[in-house]
């Protein structure tokens, strides 16, 4: 049996990035658009929107891939 480094891997690594780094981000972009409205109108806690944004770009630096 081969145990060989197989040239399949950088599909792999395409998907994980758009999983861990991309859909958070567009995530992100939703979320900042929607607060942005409702922060006009109603009582929108500016703290919360912060809060989110950090949390999200947090995730995003730990799970995206190391600089090569």
């Amino acid at each position: 049996m081969d145990h060989g480094v197989h040239n399949g891997s950088m599909g792999d690594s395409a998907a994980l990035v758009v999983l861990l780094v991309v859909l958070p981000s567009v995530l992100l972009i939703i979320y900042l658009v929607v607060a942005g409205q409702e922060l006009r109108r109603t009582t929108w806690s500016g703290w919360r929107t912060a809060s989110f944004a950090v949390g999200i770009l947090l995730i995003i630096a730990a799970l995206s891939p190391p600089p090569l």
